[in-house]
């Protein structure tokens, strides 16, 4: 049961995710419309429905011969340019052995990623995410920024880096020399930096990154260190005897590695994390003839493995705020045992019992807040957990916890 209500949940959590994503298109004629997509990798001209309602009811799928540009809220502009593109794998170890572009005429759209005198753009095939410029005052028109690998022989791999000599060639404002266009690595980060250095040094803006995905994929893989603190609050009941709490703070830690769509929006993570359970609580209570003791003890550590969505409200370039929902699996590493003493007038009798602690399916909520894209914190909670204790007890964990994120990559 446990288990179809935590799917249940995060069924309900998805769909709500799923939002209507605001946007626009650009027809051949030049009207633009604004209104509504359905959520959708953008990336993919082909596979966009619009819809000028809010409530997304009347979704007509885009012709893309019949527009020249469109955009998702902040998910990205492309627009629709003519272009020669080198229809060769870009890396890899099934490269061929032509060092040389093939180029092919092709109309595509383009992903903005830098505008301003100088643009950046980029295009995602199947053989790789390549780069394309422009530069107004050059007159360059849209072309290819050229990298790819190739086969120098059987063993050895060999790389055209011509994209170094025509950023240094058309778009290197401040003379700088060859030195500097030397070391640069054919990927957003690297190129963006030159735009913008170029766009700032013509007097315009920096630059308006449109849409950061990877150089090689079409969504984003991330792995993150995570440390922090659990309150927990621990119940302990026992049908034939008093129960007893107990409330403590401990430490935690662990990793989560995510993937984001290139939305940017929506995520899914796996997240494991440890912590210590362990616990003593006594509790004394007497009567006319006697005096007793109950001892509640669990000598455990544990391992929370989540696994679920996440979606991400971007405010503005430095801040995220995000949500999300997970399937939890509870897995214990220990015991729990249970002594009892009484005490009268003809002695002392006690008597205790021990259980491995099991596993439980559960699920988990939890908000968060990132900076800068690299450092962040998060609360979780975590919905309580029932575990069969020694001697017929039942133990209840209630747990909220309080983390600080650091993301490598």
């Amino acid at each position: 049961m446990k288990f179809y209500f935590t799917a249940i949940i995060l069924l309900v959590v998805f769909m709500c995710f799923a939002q209507n994503v605001k946007g626009y298109y650009v027809t051949v004629n030049g009207t633009r419309t604004e209104g509504y997509y359905k959520p959708a990798n953008f990336f993919n001209e082909n596979n966009l429905y619009f819809s000028t309602s809010d409530t997304g009811t009347e979704y007509k799928k885009i012709d893309p011969a019949l527009i020249t540009e469109y955009g998702a809220g902040n998910d990205g502009v492309f627009k629709k340019y003519t272009v020669n593109l080198d229809d060769s794998k870009l890396m890899g170890t099934d490269v061929g052995n032509k060092k040389m572009p093939v180029w092919v005429s092709r109309t595509v759209f383009l992903n903005v990623v830098v505008s301003g005198e100088a643009s950046l753009y980029s295009y995602l095939s199947d053989k790789g995410t390549k780069f394309f410029y422009e530069v107004a005052d050059k007159n360059t028109g849209v072309n290819q920024l050229v990298y790819k690998q190739y086969m120098v022989n059987q063993s050895n791999i060999g790389e055209n880096n011509q994209f170094r000599q025509q950023l240094f060639n058309d778009v290197n404002c401040d003379g700088n020399g060859v030195s500097k266009f030397a070391n640069l690595k054919y990927n957003q980060s690297d190129l963006e930096k030159i735009f913008t250095r170029y766009n700032t040094c013509k007097g315009g803006k920096e630059g308006t990154t449109e849409l950061k995905v990877s150089s090689s994929q079409r969504a984003k893989f991330s792995f993150t260190v995570l440390a922090g603190v659990v309150n927990e609050n621990i119940t302990t009941t026992n049908p034939r005897y008093p129960g007893a709490k107990d409330n403590k703070v401990v430490f935690t830690g662990g990793l989560e590695s995510s993937f984001t769509l290139p939305s940017k929006k929506i995520s899914f993570f796996f997240k494991l994390l440890y912590q210590d359970m362990s616990s003593t609580s006594t509790v004394n209570y007497a009567s006319t003839s006697r005096a007793s003791t109950e001892i509640y003890t669990i000598n455990a550590s544990l391992v929370n493995a989540y696994l679920g969505p996440r979606y991400n409200f971007h405010i503005g370039k430095q801040h995220t705020v995000y949500a999300n929902a997970a399937f939890r699996l509870f897995l214990p590493f220990g015991t729990s045992s249970h002594k009892h003493i009484t005490t009268n007038d003809l002695g002392t009798v006690s008597y205790s019992d021990k259980v491995s602690l099991k596993e439980q399916y559960l699920y988990s909520l939890g908000v968060g807040y990132m900076f800068g894209g690299k450092y962040g914190i998060e609360v979780n909670y975590d919905a309580p957990t029932k575990l069969k204790g020694a001697d017929l007890s039942t133990i209840k964990l209630n747990t909220v916890a309080v983390n600080l994120r650091y993301k490598l990559f």
